[in-house]
């Protein structure tokens, strides 16, 4: 007998209280819900509880991924509305893109039509003028009125005839700018044909007259020359370039008027070229190596290493001195070479210009290490402490051979005057110059930088007469032991009085190339202007009173590389 109570009816008792959670109200409904969520954690904990290990693991596996199942479902759900936010908000920016051109479209018709409202007003109004008798003033109302009138046609075609010949006035303009500017681009062009023509017909003129005449070259100096002597060493040998040069020596001696200052002797020689029937005849220097090899006996591992251009020169102050400079592009071979033979390389050249007791000498004699104006020079000297010739390299490009160390000086001094920091210095100046700087100008009362480079040249002569007049007593004059300690006494005082002197030759040069380099009355420690009674005090100081410690070990290669940062 089936039992309709529904209590051992499981789904029946379900659906019964499917229908009870139905019909109550939300609160009751809120906590039936609440009651089943409580009832399912207990049957969860109850489950877990009588579950052995591996249940209870299997249980707490599914419980997770339906945990993730349902964090995805969330997520997607999300993202799905968003989707949904983001499509909906297309529409209506779409929407009112749509209405926006709407009302464009509708207001530029609207637009249109009061145009030609007014248009149409417009010929009614210049119709009723016509009608109403002659004026006495004719305007382009009268004109349109009338036109209209007579050929029947409306005021917008009237309008559209007006533009159309507008448009054709600047076309018709255009096409006579483009014809004037292809007149002036051919005429351009006829012009620099012509010049290329005429270019390239001088140019193979001038190259035809070359080549019946040998090239005239011209000597490039090292250092500064106030004459050049050239020698044709065109079949000449060893001994007959020697005899040459002596020979000019010799005459340079003779000559008071043209004994001074530098006087440079250069060598060429004449080569000939056939091309075709025509022989072409250029002269040509003589390089470095052909020099050494064709007029001195110098080794072929000093040669080698030297560069094309070199410069036989003559130094004229008391007495001709004769001096060699030779570039290089490779200093440390270059300077191992004149470690292992410097006395031949340094002797070989001056041959033609020494006599046999000098040559002589120079074979007995020592090499001794001299440091000059933070230059490390070598010197050869004979037994009674006399220099003979030395070398020094001026800087790893330069090798300067000279016999005595005011020779060195006096060269030195002409070779910085060629150096690139020089030659931008008025540049320089032109950018650096400030209102600081013509303070201390004023102040001590120099007109221009010239006029400060001028004084400290000055300063510097003085200095060098100073250091030329100073000499040593021989010890052989001396007469008893009393009067040879006295002698030693004066040596010594002259000997630090030479220090002292050389000193302030490096401090003056240092003032010297910092105001050629347009620096003057700036300090080369901080930048800032140097006080007026120190630079009035002291006209060589480089640095303020704050720095003048700095100034205690500058050197002039420091002060080059300063202006060289500068630049």
């Amino acid at each position: 007998m089936t039992n309709f109570n529904g209590q051992n009816d499981p789904e029946l008792k379900k659906r019964l209280a499917a229908a009870r959670l139905a019909m109550s109200p939300e609160e009751e409904k809120a906590e039936w819900q609440d009651r089943e969520e409580y009832l399912r954690a207990r049957k969860k904990e109850a489950a877990l509880s009588m579950a052995s290990n591996e249940q209870k693991t299997k249980l707490e596996e599914e419980a997770k991924a339906r945990e993730e199942l349902l964090q995805k479902q969330k997520k997607l759900e999300a993202l799905e509305l968003i989707r949904k936010q983001e499509e909906q908000k297309r529409k209506q920016q779409l929407a009112e893109e749509q209405k926006k051109r709407d009302s464009e479209t509708e207001a530029e018709r609207v637009r249109k039509i009061e145009q030609i409202m007014e248009s149409q007003a417009e010929i009614k109004g210049l119709v009723k003028q016509e009608a109403g008798g002659p004026q006495t003033i004719r305007t382009l109302k009268d004109d349109i009125a009338e036109t209209v009138r007579r050929d029947k046609i409306t005021a917008s075609k009237i309008i559209i005839q007006e533009k159309t010949m507008r448009q054709a006035a600047r076309a018709d303009e255009e096409l006579k700018k483009k014809k004037r500017r292809s007149t002036i681009v051919m005429t351009i062009s006829l012009v620099l044909v012509t010049l290329g023509v005429a270019s390239v017909a001088f140019v193979w003129w001038q190259k035809k007259e070359e080549a019946k005449q040998p090239v005239q070259a011209v000597k490039e100096s090292l250092i500064f020359a106030d004459r050049q002597i050239k020698i044709d060493a065109t079949n000449l040998n060893r001994e007959d370039l020697r005899l040459a040069q002596k020979k000019e020596y010799e005459k340079l001696q003779a000559d008071d008027a043209n004994s001074n200052g530098i006087s440079e002797l250069y060598f060429t020689k004449v080569t000939s070229e056939t091309v075709g029937e025509k022989v072409i005849e250029k002269t040509e220097f003589l390089t470095a190596s052909d020099y050494l090899s064709e007029a001195t006996a110098v080794t072929d591992d000093f040669s080698r290493f030297t560069s094309d251009n070199f410069m036989v020169g003559f130094l004229g102050h008391n007495s001709l001195s004769p001096f060699f400079i030779f570039k290089t592009n490779n200093y440390k071979n270059l300077a191992n070479a004149m470690l292992l033979d410097g006395k031949s390389i340094i002797t070989e050249p001056y041959s033609p210009f020494w006599d046999e007791d000098k040559k002589n000498l120079a074979r007995g004699s020592l090499f001794e290490d001299i440091t000059l104006k933070n230059y490390d020079l070598r010197v050869l000297k004979d037994n009674l402490g006399e220099s003979l010739a030395g070398y020094v390299f001026l800087d790893e490009k330069t090798l300067l051979i000279f016999e005595t160390e005011e020779d060195f000086l006096k060269i030195l001094d002409l070779f910085l005057l060629t150096r690139p920091t020089t030659r931008w210095c008025c540049q320089l100046w032109t950018n650096l110059y400030n209102i600081n700087m013509k303070k201390i100008e004023t102040a001590l009362g120099w007109d221009n930088n010239q006029d400060r480079i001028n004084q400290l040249k000055e300063m510097r002569a003085a200095e060098v007469s100073k250091l030329n007049a100073r000499g040593f007593e021989d010890m052989d004059d001396a007469f008893s032991n009393e009067d040879q300690a006295e002698l030693m006494e004066e040596n010594a005082e002259r000997a630090a009085e030479g220090e002292v002197l050389s000193e302030n030759l490096e401090k003056i040069d240092m003032a010297i190339a910092w105001a050629e380099a347009g620096q003057d009355g700036i300090c080369i420690k901080c930048g800032q202007p140097i006080e007026e009674d120190r630079h009035r005090a002291n006209p060589t100081a480089i640095t303020c009173k704050a720095d003048r410690d700095y100034s205690a070990d500058l050197t002039l290669n420091q002060v080059h590389e300063k202006i060289d940062e500068l630049a």
